[in-house]
């Protein structure tokens, strides 16, 4: 059994009322859900051995991802903040 954590930010809580009663909300946000390890099926022969397709797309995935991680976090105004938190 997976052991899957998910967190959710919420950015905006509206009430929802019916005839001036609040009967609960609407939440607005993202959710995080933390990365788990996949075991890839034994019988499937397509893979980045086997594909080419494949293993030119993850090639270029790769290389986007750590040009991007290169600069973090000072890609930008957001980012940069994460070095000021107090992480646990």
């Amino acid at each position: 059994m997976n052991n899957k954590h998910s967190t959710f930010y919420a950015d905006e809580f509206k009430p929802i009322t019916f005839c001036g009663k609040n009967i609960g909300f609407i939440f607005k946000g993202s959710r995080y859900v933390k990365p788990i390890d996949v075991k890839p099926l034994k019988i499937w022969k397509h893979n980045l051995d086997t594909c080419n397709s494949c293993k030119s797309n993850y090639e270029q995935v790769i290389k986007e991802k750590t040009t991007q991680l290169i600069e973090f976090p000072f890609c930008c105004e957001y980012h940069n903040k994460l070095i000021k938190e107090k992480w646990l």
